[in-house]
């Protein structure tokens, strides 16, 4: 109750479930998820900029941000499939590990 800004997102997040849950009665839970990214991407009035934004320092870009830019002609890099994606998610978040490692052991041998 003391927090102001929590209690706005409950509000908001009990709308959106309660609209989902309306228009789709026996699947409204498939539907948490996307009903979240779609919070968390949009700009808000008081600061600006989205949830996301303010967390990762830029804009995310949601699947309907890289189907316009497909088919606007603007996407700039390349377009990779879902598996290259994660393959490469997971190369990176390897080399993090490694990495990590590493410091700790320079950090212990000091």
């Amino acid at each position: 109750m003391a927090n102001g800004l929590v209690e706005r997102f409950n509000g908001v997040l009990k709308n959106m479930l309660r609209r989902t849950a309306f228009n789709n009665p026996k699947s409204w839970d498939k539907h948490i998820a996307p009903l979240l990214f779609a919070y968390r991407e949009t700009p808000q009035a008081s600061t600006g900029f989205s949830p996301f934004e303010l967390v990762f320092s830029h804009k995310v870009k949601g699947p309907l941000d890289i189907l316009k830019d497909l088919w606007t002609g603007e996407a700039n890099g390349e377009v990779r499939s879902t598996y290259e994606y994660v393959i490469n998610m997971r190369e990176r978040l390897r080399d993090a590990v490694d990495l990590a490692n590493e410091h700790l052991l320079q950090a212990k041998s000091r």
